[in-house]
C-alpha cells in the first residue's frame, strides 16, 4: 500500500443516510434559463427586468427600445472579454445572452475558419466526416457551461425553430431552440429552465405568456419545482415580478 493512500473502514460512512432538503423559498441566486419564443415576442423586456441585470447584446438594435444596462457586442472576442470580467463583479446579479442564435453563427464561422471550411455543411477534403460538427458542438456547449458557473443569474435567449410534423398532423419534431439538432438537445440539457414565450388574444388585448409547460408541440419546462409545468402570464413592466411570485412556495406545497 502507498504512504498516503486512504484506506476504507466500517467507521467511515460513504453513502449518505439522511435526505437533502432542498432549500425552496425564494428565487435562487444561481439559476441557469433559456427562454426562447418567435421574434419581437417580448424575450428582451422580460429578461430586463430581473434585477440589477446586464444585457450583452449581439442582435443588431435588439435592446434599443429597452430600458436596460447593455454592452453592444460584435464578436466572440468582445463577448469573452466581458467573460473575463464578470467572473470577478459583484455588480451584475443576472447576465442575459441575446441571443443565443448569434453567437452560435460567429461559433460556426469560426470552426469553419480552423477547419478551412466555407460552409459548415461542408467537409475538408481527407477530413473525417463531421469533424466541424464534433468541433461546432463542443465551443457552444464549453459557452454556455462557462456562463452557468458564474455565481449569478443568467438568461440564454434565443428564436424559436418551428414545429415539424408530418403529412398527417403527426408533431415530428416540437418547437425549440433555433440551433442545429444535438447541439441544442445537449444544450438544453445543461440549463435546469427551458422556458416558451408566446402571445394570445384575449378579450381583444394581446397577452404574453411564458411557459414551462412540456408537451409533444414545445420543448421546455423546470427543474425547480417552483417552474415545473408552470404558465404565466407578463404584465407590461411586471413580468419579473409574476415570475418571482412562483418561488415564494413552501415545503409543503411541493410534492
Amino acid at each position: 500500500m502507498k504512504k498516503n493512500e486512504e484506506t476504507i473502514t466500517d467507521e467511515e460512512p460513504l453513502l449518505p443516510t439522511e435526505f437533502f432538503e432542498p432549500k425552496l423559498e425564494g428565487i435562487p441566486k444561481k439559476l441557469g434559463m433559456v427562454v426562447f419564443g418567435a421574434a419581437k415576442v417580448g424575450k428582451t423586456t422580460f429578461a430586463s427586468e430581473f434585477p440589477n441585470s446586464l444585457i450583452i447584446e449581439a442582435e443588431p438594435n435588439g435592446a434599443d427600445y429597452v430600458k436596460c444596462k447593455k454592452i453592444d457586442v460584435k464578436s466572440l472576442k468582445e463577448i469573452r472579454d466581458i467573460f473575463a470580467k464578470l467572473k470577478t463583479d459583484n455588480t451584475f446579479e443576472t447576465v442575459i445572452i441575446d441571443s443565443l442564435d448569434k453567437v452560435s453563427s460567429w461559433i460556426e464561422k469560426e470552426v469553419c475558419e480552423e477547419v478551412g471550411i466555407k460552409n459548415i455543411g461542408e467537409t475538408k477534403k481527407n477530413e473525417k466526416f463531421g469533424t466541424q460538427w464534433i468541433l461546432y458542438k463542443e465551443k457552444v456547449l464549453s459557452f454556455v457551461e462557462s456562463f452557468l458557473k458564474l455565481d449569478k443569474k443568467v438568461i440564454f435567449l434565443s428564436h424559436t425553430k418551428k414545429t415539424e410534423t408530418d403529412g398527417f398532423g403527426t408533431v415530428l419534431n416540437p418547437k425549440t431552440i433555433n440551433l442545429y439538432g444535438s447541439t441544442a438537445i445537449e444544450l438544453l440539457a445543461l440549463v435546469d429552465n427551458i422556458g416558451y414565450m408566446f402571445c394570445q388574444k384575449s378579450e381583444g388585448k394581446i397577452k404574453h405568456y411564458l411557459s414551462f409547460e412540456g408537451g409533444l408541440n414545445v420543448e421546455a419546462g423546470g427543474r425547480h419545482p417552483a417552474l415545473s409545468g408552470k404558465i404565466i402570464e407578463l404584465e407590461k413592466g411586471k413580468g419579473y415580478e409574476a415570475f418571482e411570485s412562483l418561488f415564494n412556495i413552501k415545503k409543503t406545497e411541493v410534492k
